[in-house]
């Protein structure tokens, strides 16, 4: 989508994104996952979450809401660890060393696999997700 520079005077304030801008911009940095855990495959996914002035669904300290136009709330987690706990299917037999990730590169159609490691409490892989990745947890053997 190309958004044409409007002219402008330099003492202008930018009255912030439509809600019609914020949902096509949340369209494009949604993605859907596929967890599966024990079997069990789930759907999920992940998207920043519109805001607007006066919500306390996502309350925020000090929100500079831009002419009173809608936000969007950006903290959403794309990557693996965050993405598994949202999914809600971990259990205390899965084995979080061996995390695979599988994606298919859309260039090649190729499949890409990685193993990952999520049991470390204070580092996570850096691997950001993308639409259509299959997130696989194995047990603990």
């Amino acid at each position: 989508m190309l958004i044409p520079e409007a002219d402008h005077s330099l003492s202008a304030q930018w009255p912030g994104f439509s809600t019609n801008e914020l949902a096509n911009l949340k369209k494009c940095l949604s993605r859907q996952l596929t967890v599966i855990v024990k079997g069990e495959r789930k759907q999920i996914t992940l998207a920043p979450e519109m805001m607007f002035p006066g919500d306390t669904k996502y309350p925020v300290p000090n929100a500079n809401f831009v002419g009173g136009s809608p936000s969007i709330r950006t903290r959403t987690p794309f990557w693996t660890k965050p993405a598994l706990r949202e999914s809600n299917l971990l259990l205390s037999s899965c084995d979080l060393s061996h995390v695979k990730i599988t994606r298919q590169d859309p260039k090649t159609g190729q499949k890409l696999e990685w193993v990952v490691d999520c049991s470390n409490s204070n580092y996570a892989p850096d691997l950001w997700l993308r639409d259509g990745d299959v997130i696989e947890v194995p047990d603990k053997t």
